[in-house]
């Protein structure tokens, strides 16, 4: 029988809803916390990211005279969207917020679908000899509603943090651009018995933000490691690490509870044939721990077995833990447990999949 102690399910979730329903957060972003928020609890950390939330749904219509001296894009269509922050120098490290907004400059209602901003990259960052900054915040299906917008009208469709989606740790000038999105074009068909919906409009791109990161002590150590990775990982490969919810985490279902971080490796043909359902190579997941994590008494089931982690050594940024490597993996990238080790510089390293000598990247 296993010994494991048992954890309330969706605990997270749950103080999430709790959050909202009392006025402060949506999906996990804050929106005007108390003071006593300001820290962590419990390993739940609260961030405030701007004074609205970061939500998928349209927010509210916001006022006309909010940052007059950032340039609108050029209009099309009757529409027109900007991308603002408010500031144009920040710490690496620290947060770069920024919004993006539309307004409707025709003489009727608009109809617009909510289009993706930052998620899967589409906003378009980059560094001052204009190559594009690295998106490591994964991938992602979204809902599109469609939405109405009336005449004068501006609203905010979505407001992120650039540091969480593009690695912005090093020092330099940037630039940030949304390009916009198409009309859906299949809003003209109706389903029998339903009203015709109203045809929809496109969004047009913004106009260009530049901004300065200078450098900072607030860069981390997972921050550094996933400048290695960047560095070191073959050009098939893409690197994910979304920021986790809390600052610890278990490296391995069979670990205990340490500050941790999780990076995910998605090869750019893992879904060869378009089905997201059946993967065609295999991601990779290694974990990045502060301090070295105990092994757990308790015992794993079926599912948590096959992702028991193997602990391949101590480097100067931390303690590496591997997942199981699939051969899907291994057959395109063979030498993959020795390399993560090389570019990590650990000191002790395990026989796992991919370990092989290896050539250069």
């Amino acid at each position: 029988m296993s010994t494991r102690p048992y954890a309330l399910v969706g605990a997270t979730m749950i103080a999430c809803v709790i959050v909202a329903q009392a006025g402060y957060c949506a999906y996990g972003q804050c929106l005007s916390p108390p003071a006593a928020w300001s820290g962590s609890s419990a390993g739940l950390r609260v961030r405030l990211v701007s004074d609205r939330a970061v939500s998928r749904m349209p927010l509210a219509t916001k006022p006309v005279d909010v940052a007059k001296d950032v340039p609108w894009g050029e209009p099309d269509g009757g529409l027109q969207t900007r991308l603002r922050a408010d500031a144009k120098v920040f710490a690496a490290g620290e947060p770069i917020l920024v919004t993006v907004e539309v307004r409707n400059l025709a003489k009727k209602t608009l109809h617009y679908h909510m289009p993706q901003v930052a998620i899967n990259g589409r906003i378009e960052v980059k560094d001052a000899a204009g190559r594009r900054v690295p998106y490591v915040y994964g991938s992602a299906q979204t809902m599109n509603p469609l939405q109405s917008l009336e005449l004068g009208q501006e609203r905010v469709l979505d407001a992120v943090d650039l540091a969480d989606y593009y690695f912005l740790r090093k020092p330099g000038t940037y630039t940030a651009r949304w390009p916009g999105a198409k009309a859906w074009g299949a809003m003209t068909a109706a389903f029998e018995g339903m009203p015709k919906p109203q045809p929809d409009t496109d969004l047009p791109l913004t106009n260009t933000f530049g901004f300065r990161v200078l450098s900072s002590d607030r860069v981390t150590p997972f921050d550094l490691a996933l400048g290695v990775l960047l560095e070191s990982c073959p050009k098939e490969w893409l690197i994910c690490a979304a920021p986790p919810v809390s600052r610890l985490g278990r490296p391995g279902p069979q670990w205990s509870r340490v500050p941790c971080r999780s990076y995910r490796l998605e090869h750019r043909d893992m879904y060869r044939d378009g089905r997201l359902d059946r993967l065609q190579i295999h991601p990779i997941t290694l974990h990045l721990a502060l301090e070295k994590a105990v092994e757990e008494p308790w015992d794993l089931d079926m599912e948590e077995e096959k992702r028991r982690t193997e602990y391949i050594g101590r480097g100067p940024l931390g303690h590496v833990y591997l997942e199981p490597i699939h051969q899907s993996a291994i057959k395109h990238w063979p030498s993959v447990g020795a390399d993560i080790a090389r570019c990590m510089k650990l000191t002790r390293a395990t026989e796992v999949p991919g370990q092989k000598p290896a050539a250069q990247l």
